[in-house]
């Protein structure tokens, strides 16, 4: 189990919070697209199409240019990233998860991309066939 969540008082100020609740968010494709400014949640959707022309295989991706979000190809929840703590870098991505022809890849980044479509600077995604797993891990 990939258990998170709240284990101690929670503090603002350092002064605890009192009856407050928190809420499970489901963060899948359908959720994320429906996402409007002022949701709960802050983050930004950065999506697109590839086209594979064989017959897939198992693959990696990465995501230079973003920092900390999830990753969905076609309706399938990848996982997670932190780029910026390591030491992974890249997310499987079964075969399964792929098909002949047209793919839809998903990236919602809760901090930041390198990204600026007015300069000419768009996020990308890169597909190796190596994971990269052996990263410096910062704190």
């Amino acid at each position: 189990d990939d258990i998170k969540g709240v284990f101690g008082k929670v503090t603002l100020d350092n002064k605890p919070l009192l009856n407050w609740q928190s809420q499970r968010l489901l963060l899948n494709a359908t959720r994320v697209k429906k996402m409007r400014r002022g949701d709960p949640i802050q983050g930004t959707r950065h999506h697109g199409l590839f086209h594979i022309s064989g017959e897939p295989t198992d693959t990696f991706i990465k995501v230079p240019s973003f920092r900390k979000g999830s990753i969905v190809i076609n309706n399938f929840n990848l996982g997670r990233y932190w780029n910026s703590r390591g030491p992974q870098y890249t997310l499987f991505v079964p075969k399964s998860v792929l098909r002949r022809g047209i793919n839809h890849v998903l990236v919602f980044e809760l901090e930041y991309c390198r990204c600026d479509p007015a300069l000419g600077r768009f996020g990308h995604v890169e597909f190796v066939a190596k994971p990269i797993l052996n990263g410096p891990v910062h704190n």
